[in-house]
């Protein structure tokens, strides 16, 4: 019986791993388009773009770290977010460690490249998301 019992929580855990492993892909994949979406926001219509962590919907806050969300902003006005849902993020900048992402209307960074960790809970795997000074975006992950 204890056996049994062993085995189903087993499976049970395995099965939940898989599923945030499958999740946190997903996470990184949105994250990565609506990046690459806020380039070419800022390309087309000639206007920064500011991508930033938020903890509710309507500012950005100075720490990635356990955020909810992250919104997308054109002159200081919200037009997308991503909720992030237990998975935590961090950005590190290569310059004065600014908590945002600023995309020039000319799709370049101002002059920083840096990159979103992504992790959660139970996963093997992790996710980095590069944006470096030309704008250009890399997805890697990492076992």
């Amino acid at each position: 019986m204890t056996l049994l019992i062993l085995s189903i929580l087993t499976a049970i855990t395995v099965k939940t791993a898989a599923y945030n492993n499958i999740v946190l892909k997903l996470a990184a994949n949105n994250i990565m388009q609506a990046i690459s979406s806020a380039r070419f926001k800022a390309i087309t219509e000639h206007a920064a773009v500011t991508i930033c962590p938020s903890f509710n919907r309507s500012s950005c806050t100075n720490t990635w770290h356990n955020s909810r969300e992250i919104i997308f902003q054109k002159n200081n006005i919200e037009y997308k977010h991503i909720a992030l849902n237990n998975i935590i993020s961090n950005w590190k900048s290569s310059l004065n460690n600014t908590p945002a992402i600023l995309f020039l209307p000319n799709g370049k960074t101002t002059g920083e490249q840096g990159s979103i960790l992504l992790q959660a809970a139970g996963c093997s795997t992790s996710y980095k998301i590069t944006v470096n000074r030309s704008g250009n975006i890399m997805l890697k992950s990492s076992p």
